[in-house]
């Protein structure tokens, strides 16, 4: 009797294309897994990057608008600041109302910015995840006269109840001063650039 000669695969050979078949799955799932990670990493960094811009935002505007309103001094600490400004409230209109303004650090620290209206009513804005945020101050103290300043001198508390000059906003790796429009501070003719 003959023997018909079919083409097939032997058992061995078909265990070895499996285990090559698995290796190959399992590396290209780890460069899928690495390069969706790696995607998470960058988006994470770029929100977070998204959000501090609009942080210096906010603050810069807050600082140049600041104004001594209804009686609320500028009061400043480390990580904490509060004064009154203007707030438009429709960009519609040219109305404009008095807020106080506070900016702090959460529990969590996530920096908070409070916005409280005439009518005592609230709107608060996070700026997270939590940031290193510090603040320093600088400008004429009670008593100071305009005379004695030849440089700047930057502190870590501002009770003066006057604007300070400048404040100094550090974010960990970014710092950054914004001058503050309603303040009394000006250095000497000769130290202007």
């Amino acid at each position: 009797m003959s023997r018909k000669s079919t083409a097939a695969f032997t058992l061995v050979e078909l265990l070895i294309a499996v285990a090559i078949s698995t290796i190959v799955i399992f590396a290209v799932s780890g460069v899928v897994s690495m390069g969706l990670k790696s995607f998470a990493s960058v988006s994470t960094v770029g929100e977070r990057n998204i959000r501090r811009v609009q942080l210096v935002s906010a603050l810069e505007q807050d600082l140049a608008s600041a104004m001594p309103l209804n009686g609320v001094k500028f009061d400043g600490g480390r990580d904490s600041m509060s004064f009154a400004r203007l707030v438009s409230l429709t960009h519609s209109t040219n109305t404009t109302t008095i807020m106080k303004i506070n900016w702090t650090r959460d529990a969590a620290g996530v920096v908070v910015r409070t916005l409280t209206r005439p009518d005592d009513s609230i709107v608060s804005e996070s700026f997270g995840p939590a940031l290193n945020f510090k603040l320093s101050y600088a400008g004429l103290g009670d008593g100071e006269k305009r005379e004695k300043m030849t440089a700047v001198t930057w502190v870590d508390e501002w009770k003066h109840g006057k604007f300070p000059g400048l404040v100094r906003i550090d974010l960990g790796d970014l710092s950054f001063d914004v001058a503050v429009a309603c303040s009394n501070f000006v250095l000497d003719k000769e130290k202007e650039p």
